[in-house]
């Protein structure tokens, strides 16, 4: 079978396969990192349909893999800090704190969180 997802904004995607046990990430992080508050997007009575994407992802036919939407807040609360989580080292190097890492390295980061 086959997941068809839309999506504006920065609400997250995952599939999680059960027989190979891994989590993929289905949406991608377009958004300018520079502004934590802009999503990139909106529906409503202004639309900005700027990072507007459709994802398609097989998957197998498995019962118990799982399908993840996630909001934000939900995704967000995933902090890297909270779970005692350190950068890898190259990233290490480079940013001394956590609010100077820009978002699509912070995304891989809470990914890898939630992947355990």
């Amino acid at each position: 079978w086959a997941l068809v997802g839309v999506n504006v904004g920065d609400n997250r995607l995952f599939y999680w396969n059960s027989r190979l046990l891994t989590l993929t990430e289905i949406t991608e992080t377009v958004k300018d990192d520079s502004v934590v508050a802009d999503t990139g997007g909106r529906i409503g009575t202004i639309p900005d349909l700027r990072n507007l994407k459709v994802y398609l992802q097989f998957c197998e036919e498995e019962e118990e893999d799982i399908i993840l939407l996630m909001s934000p807040i939900i995704f967000y609360n995933y902090d890297p800090q909270n779970f005692n989580v350190q950068l890898k080292p190259e990233h290490r190097k480079k940013f001394k704190k956590w609010n100077k890492v820009p978002l699509h390295i912070l995304d891989e980061t809470i990914t890898s969180i939630i992947e355990r």
